[in-house]
Order: C-alpha cells, then structure tokens, then sequence
C-alpha cells in the first residue's frame, strides 16, 4: 500500500511538473514570437492632402533582407483606395519604432499582401514546412480594434478545425480563434511558433470562426514574392 501510495504521488509530481514546464516553453514562445508583430495603420488623403479617412491591420515581419524588412498581412488592407485618394500605410513595431510601406506584391486568389520598409528592429516569424492539423492547438497574434500598444500585442488560442471547399477549390483555413475588424492579417502560428495561416475575415455571426489563408497557397506566394 505504502509503495502504491509512493508511486501515484511520483506520478503526480511528474504530471505537475511536466504542466510547468509545458507553460513555460509556451509563455517564452509567445513572448519571442510577439515581437515580429507589427500593428498597421492606413491614412487616406484627398487630392488636397486633407485626411478623409483611416483602418488599421495587423501584420507579422517576415523577412529581412540588408536594409529591408517584409511584412506579411491581408491583400484587401493593401489594396488603394482609388479614385484621386492617396493612401499611406504606416508599420508599427512592439517597440512603437514606425516606418513607412510599399506594396511589394499581392496574391490574385487569396487575400494576402507583402510590403516592405527600411529595416525595423523587430524578429521575424518563419513559414512552417508543412500545414496544421485538425485539432492542433495554435495561437494568434493580433490588434482587434486597434488594441495594440508598446510591449502590447494581443495574444489568442484556439484549434485548427478544417479546410472551406468550395467548388472542389480549398478557398480558406478555418480556425476556432476570435477575431474584431483590425485582425485582418494577423498571423497564426503552431506550436512550434511557425506561421501556418494569416486570418482574412470571421464569420458575420460568430466571431469566433476565423477564415484564414489556406496554408499551401500562403507557402507559394511567399516562395514567390521574397527576394531569394
């Protein structure tokens, strides 16, 4: 009795133990992970430089290459207001550092853009080798309404819950994570801390059904847009 007794309290220390540790290399993942977040704000001038108008985003550096740095967010955010309106995106780093983007290229069948910058001082998130799994535990970074501030990046978990078909075509990701307007292109990661997604729209009734770019068409136009 003495040595069952011994055994099940080593157990229970083992289990707690291991919960510990498993916290811990998530909390320092995250942590790490956050700080190629950046927040994005879009101003909309006249043709009279006056300001008409303004949305924010969210968005993950990607890339640094010398003097450059690649950020990776949703193609409807990038795309021009039109008309005689001139639209000026601005980068903002955890830090608050902030930079000026340019359009570098965006995907003609998912909604996914990537802009460039001087380069920022920030980390940079790397594209997973292969997509998630239904089931798997992911998180996502992001500022849903703005919410977004120096060494403030909203943290989320949720699960990767399957592929939208549509027309025999896989058109999104879809993920059990919440989501506001300003969490458009926001990254998702895994476990690992690898990019597995960028979320480009919730659904109009529950806010906790997030579509994001389907993972194998993501893999190829990054393969394609970034400088080798």
């Amino acid at each position: 009795m003495k040595r069952l007794m011994f055994t099940n309290a080593l157990i229970a220390v083992l289990f707690l133990s291991s919960c510990a540790f498993t916290n811990l290399f998530t909390k320092n993942l995250l942590d790490q992970r956050r700080r190629a977040f950046v927040g994005l704000s879009k101003v909309i001038f006249n043709e009279e430089g006056r300001m008409v108008g303004m949305s924010t985003a969210s968005g993950a550096i990607i890339h640094h290459d010398k003097d450059i740095s690649y950020v990776l967010t949703a193609k409807h955010f990038c795309e021009e207001t039109g008309g005689s309106h001139v639209d000026q995106i601005s980068i903002h780093t955890h830090k608050m550092d902030n930079a000026i983007a340019t359009v570098v290229a965006m995907a003609k069948d998912i909604d996914a853009c990537i802009m460039s910058s001087e380069r920022l001082n920030a980390k940079t998130l790397t594209l997973a080798s292969s997509g998630p799994e239904i089931g798997e535990k992911v998180y996502n970074m992001a500022a849903p309404m703005g919410i977004f501030g120096e060494d403030l990046v909203m943290l989320y978990e949720g699960f990767y819950s399957g592929k939208l078909i549509e027309n025999g075509i896989n058109t999104s990701d879809i993920y059990s994570l919440p989501a506001n307007p300003g969490s458009s292109g926001s990254p998702v990661i895994n476990g690992r801390g690898k990019l597995i997604g960028v979320v480009w729209a919730i659904h109009s009734r529950f806010h906790h059904i997030t579509l994001s770019t389907p993972f194998n068409k993501l893999k190829e136009f990054i393969g394609s847009a970034l400088p080798r």
